[in-house]
């Protein structure tokens, strides 16, 4: 389609491309339409005859080289594509920016060397690429939706079943199980508003992810009830993450002005059924609300 000088063999190919790329985005109506992006990289690289195609998500400083996060195969970096600070010959970049992403497309040592068809190419490589990328924001957005609590922006009752079935397969892995109760979460709704009840359930929710951090996996699966599954740590190690979450929360009573001081109640086990474990847990939880009870001197019927 594109003869050795870089010309355009005959009037009509932009037209070839106007439903080359259709074809594209009907393909994209499939299930998961990021599993598709390889191949329109390889449709440009086919229309254009340059030597590479890659794809960049945006997610930082759009000035620092570590912000570009590569969506293709080939990691190239993006600073390998200039020379002292310009795009190296016959190389373009094209900038996508949907409601969610920035995205740039590099087009490596592209053969259109005609200014006027290289820039009705680019201009449609750029709408046929905006199209897909919305799509593949939204899908993600969905995605996210789906397998995410509303309040507190972790995973909810759905991720969690999906995630145990999952890693119920690695039979011969331990886990460390967690199961987690926020005291009298019930009390401060029915007296003080469900708004003053989802501020603890953020509260203590985002203390858990700033002490646990990325080694252990957060869900909230009831309206006052987690969960967290941990590969690699042991239980003592566990319960000390939650000590020291409780140690904060007791320093937060006064910002809800509450006549007891807000905490967490748990059960921890060790083991690779997730039905005995949940149950043990659960035994473990109940006895420490118990505890906690009687600790601070509550009767459990007001």
């Amino acid at each position: 389609m594109i003869i050795d000088d870089g010309y355009l063999e005959k009037e009509d190919t932009i037209n070839e491309w106007y439903n080359g790329f259709r074809t594209i985005e009907l393909a994209f109506e499939k299930e998961n339409i990021k599993d598709g992006i390889k191949e329109v990289l390889e449709m440009i690289e086919s229309f254009t005859g340059a030597k590479e195609v890659n794809a960049y998500k945006i997610v930082g400083d759009i000035n620092k080289s570590d912000s570009y996060v590569n969506l293709t195969n080939n990691n190239r970096n993006i600073l390998s594509f200039y020379d002292n600070g310009k795009l190296k010959p016959r190389t373009n970049k094209i900038k996508i920016t949907t409601k969610e992403n920035t995205y740039i497309i590099i087009i490596y040592e592209n053969n259109i060397i005609d200014e006027k068809n290289n820039n009705k190419y680019l201009s449609i490589i750029q709408r046929a690429l905006k199209i897909i990328f919305d799509k593949m924001d939204l899908e993600d957005k969905i995605n996210k939706a789906v397998v995410t609590d509303g309040l507190t922006n972790i995973g909810n009752r759905y991720y969690y079943n999906k995630f145990i079935d999952e890693i119920s397969k690695y039979k011969k892995e331990v886990f460390t199980y967690t199961l987690i109760d926020l005291f009298r979460l019930k009390y401060i709704n029915d007296n003080y508003g469900h708004k003053s009840g989802d501020e603890y359930i953020l509260l203590a929710s985002n203390l858990m992810k700033e002490v646990l951090g990325k080694d252990n996996y957060l869900f909230r699966i009831g309206g006052d009830e987690f969960a967290i599954i941990s590969v690699g740590r042991k239980k003592e190690q566990i319960e000390e993450m939650i000590e020291k979450i409780n140690d904060i929360l007791v320093e937060k009573r006064n910002i809800m002005n509450l006549p007891f001081p807000l905490c967490l109640n748990y059960g921890i086990v060790e083991g690779n059924n997730f039905d005995v474990m949940y149950m043990e847990s659960d035994e473990k939880m109940s006895e420490h609300k118990k505890q906690t009870y009687i600790k601070l001197n509550i009767d459990r019927r007001k």
